[in-house]
Order: C-alpha cells, then structure tokens, then sequence
C-alpha cells in the first residue's frame, strides 16, 4: 500500500509485525501469555504503515479490516520489509541495558500514540 499510494514502483518485499511484540510474553501470538489470540492473528486492530513526504511514518487503519473496538488483544501492521526490521532494532539493546528478563514488566511510550496525562 505505501508504494502503490505514493504513486511509486514497489521496490521491496511486503512485510507485518505485531504489537505486542512477537518475542513478548504479551504477545497476541503466545497462547501462554495474558494476551492469545484464538485464530491468526485477525483478532487484532489491523493497520498499515505510510511513508510521509517529509520521512515520517504514520500508522493508519487498514481500510478492508473490520473497524477496531479497541478492545482486541493486539494490534498487526502491514510494512515495508526494510522498516520492519528498523523500527525495533534498538529494542534489543534496551532489554541489555534495562536488565529486563523473562516475565520483567515495562511501559512502551510511543510517541503521538500515548494520551496525554490528566
């Protein structure tokens, strides 16, 4: 969608990522964890990553999913296959630096996406 929209030729591979993180305990794709999902993962609010003209992306609701309640489990997004990798490169040295083992509890704040503080 992000190369087709633009009015770009497509010149890298379609890709998808989940949040919570696929590696997480919180992972809609860990039937261990708080959050399974029963089926395939169609359970979850269903998005596509857009490359902005200024090199900014933004997250958008997938127009052929069912509207989300924001209660499902998880979230999937259609991507680029070189910003999937990119975007949580640095995650691996987070979890390094921040100790954080098996089962650890943290909060993610993704800027623009976290509601402001009362």
């Amino acid at each position: 969608m992000w190369s087709a929209d633009a009015g770009k030729p497509i010149t890298d591979k379609k890709s998808c990522d989940e949040f919570t993180f696929a590696n997480s305990l919180q992972s809609g794709g860990n039937v261990n964890g708080p959050n399974p999902v029963s089926y395939s993962g169609a359970e979850c609010v269903q998005t596509y990553l857009r490359r902005n003209p200024d090199d900014t992306m933004s997250l958008n609701l997938r127009p052929d999913a069912p509207a989300p309640t924001w209660k499902e489990p998880c979230g999937r997004s259609s991507m680029s296959n070189w910003v999937n990798p990119q975007s949580m490169q640095p995650f691996g040295t987070f979890i390094s630096v921040e100790r954080l083992t098996e089962d650890d509890d943290y909060w993610l704040d993704l800027d623009g996406f976290t509601a402001p503080t009362p």
